[in-house]
């Protein structure tokens, strides 16, 4: 629906892109989901909870890869 592309668009703008789910980031940067949740946990990926669930904003895995890269 339109409103649900106006809340995308949102959330996109305020959060440095899209909204990724765990899964999606474990899959981007190759790792298990047990070290995404020490990443999270530790705040060395920022994230949110939505209930139970893990957010991760695009922006934030930009933020790590761009943290552990030696040609920043």
């Amino acid at each position: 629906s339109q409103r649900a592309g106006v809340i995308l668009y949102l959330a996109a703008s305020l959060f440095g892109g899209y909204i990724l789910t765990p899964n999606e980031v474990c899959e981007i940067l190759r790792i298990g989901k047990n070290r995404l949740y020490f990443l999270l946990q530790t705040g060395i990926i920022k994230g949110y909870r939505e209930g139970n669930r893990w957010k991760i904003s695009e922006q934030a895995v930009y933020d790590y890869i761009a943290s552990q890269s030696h040609y920043t």
